[in-house]
């Protein structure tokens, strides 16, 4: 995995409830859950997870050297000790709210994450909980014995246009493509990347349940095609989502970033492999390609994909601003 650092209503409705208990909490907090369901067909459907498992833990940053972070209030051994799961550790405020990174060891008091670091200075407060899953989040898919006729999960390897490829054995574990042998554990991946998923065998409701995330996510957008998950479940436009604040900007999607939204039929079921273009004028507002115009209110569900025309880099997808009360 990679960290990914910023350098320079329906929802609700489900009738799921989660308990989130806090490292300092004498009693666990409710928070605000439900499910959602993705339309998926056969091709390549764009999919990005942002509904998320409870929180594990929560506090504010006392040390930081490097890729070591520190909480002497906490024992992590004490908490952070399923061999089977992998942690992601997130910043909630300051300049780098949003950030996450993989947990790569734990230590009594602080923790080490994937990378250089996650600058984000002392006092920030975090979270950390478990990232999801292969076989929790998609375990619905067409299994098979090879990935020649299972369906195929796409996870970014943060070059753009690369992915790792995963599907699900008729064992019932997501194998790497390709791989005769399971996984030393379940496979997982950071919820600020877009996946891809191959669909071999009709269409198919996906249902995703979990928490709502009250802060945004920072995510990677790597030169080339890069996929990218939506951080709110709802509500969100390409407009006031944030992301337009890290793209190159143009008078046409010649030059300028172009931001791919996934349609849907007339009908509301999945298209897959079908997006409406947009980019970045000079002006600082998105236009569809080839417009003159700026776009209306664009709405996006769970993932973008964009195309990058500069170096690498990271940006902010932010949540409604009526989340914080949620």
């Amino acid at each position: 995995m990679k960290a990914t650092t910023l350098k320079t209503a329906a929802i609700l409705a489900g009738s799921l409830s989660f308990l989130a208990g806090s490292a300092f909490s004498q009693s666990a907090v409710s928070d605000p859950g439900g499910y959602r369901t993705q339309k998926i067909g056969d091709g390549f459907n764009l999919v990005g997870v942002n509904l998320h498992n409870p929180v594990i833990i929560s506090g504010s940053i006392d040390t930081e050297t490097g890729a070591d972070v520190g909480d002497s209030a906490v024992d992590y051994t004490a908490i952070l000790n399923d061999p089977a799961a992998t942690y992601i550790f997130e910043v909630l405020d300051g300049d780098q709210i949003g950030a996450i990174a993989e947990i790569t060891a734990v230590a009594n008091g602080s923790v080490t994450v994937d990378g250089a670091g996650i600058g984000a200075g002392i006092g920030a407060a975090y979270s950390i909980r478990q990232a999801p899953t292969l076989i929790d989040t998609f375990g619905d898919l067409n299994p098979g014995f090879s990935a020649t006729t299972a369906d195929v999960v796409y996870i970014p390897t943060g070059i753009g246009g690369q992915y790792d490829q995963f599907f699900q054995h008729t064992t019932g574990v997501f194998r790497a493509q390709g791989s005769i042998s399971n996984p030393p554990k379940p496979v997982s991946f950071l919820y600020s990347d877009g996946l891809l998923i191959e669909r071999k065998d009709g269409p198919l409701d996906l249902i995703i349940t979990g928490m709502v995330k009250k802060v945004g996510t920072i995510v990677n957008i790597p030169n080339g095609f890069g996929a990218v998950a939506v951080s709110a479940p709802v509500g969100s436009t390409l407009q006031d989502c944030g992301i337009a604040a890290s793209l190159k900007t143009g008078f046409s999607a010649t030059t300028a970033d172009v931001v791919y939204v996934p349609t849907l039929t007339a009908g509301g079921d999945a298209n897959p492999g079908v997006y409406d273009q947009y980019f970045v004028h000079t002006t600082g507002n998105f236009r569809a390609q080839g417009a003159i115009a700026d776009a209306d209110p664009v709405p996006i569900d769970n993932g973008l994909l964009i195309e990058r025309k500069d170096p690498d880099t990271a940006g902010l997808i932010d949540v409604p601003a009526f989340f914080a009360n949620l």
